[in-house]
């Protein structure tokens, strides 16, 4: 079994161009196996841009996990009201989630 990993890169997380339509083609294809993707939240990320990513998830690859990943440069706790409002936002949009921290930061691997 071949499973894919997908980086979500939300605009207001990056301070990136957004790059939904790649993300669609990507998870279009990835979708054809088991796949999760992986979103780094951070004080910046913006409700929107997540609902944007919901949005294509669902529409892209139906049963796939999302995984928020807690930015792990920042004190968790400034971070912990804007997950809880995160995974509600999820949870109404059907789509599964979970909260796992950067581990590869947490283990000094870059």
């Amino acid at each position: 079994m071949h499973i894919v990993a997908m980086d979500l890169k939300l605009p207001s997380s990056t301070g990136l161009n957004s790059f939904w339509q790649a993300h669609r083609v990507f998870l279009e294809i990835a979708a054809k196996k088991e796949v999760f993707v992986k979103a780094v939240i951070c004080e910046c990320t913006q409700e929107s841009d997540l609902l944007d990513g919901l949005r294509l998830i669902r529409q892209a690859a139906q049963n796939t996990i999302l995984i928020l990943q807690p930015d792990s440069g920042i004190d968790r706790g400034v971070l912990d009201a804007k997950l809880e409002l995160f995974k509600d936002m999820c949870r109404r949009e059907k789509v599964t989630t979970c909260v796992i921290p950067q581990v590869h930061k947490i283990a000094g691997v870059k």
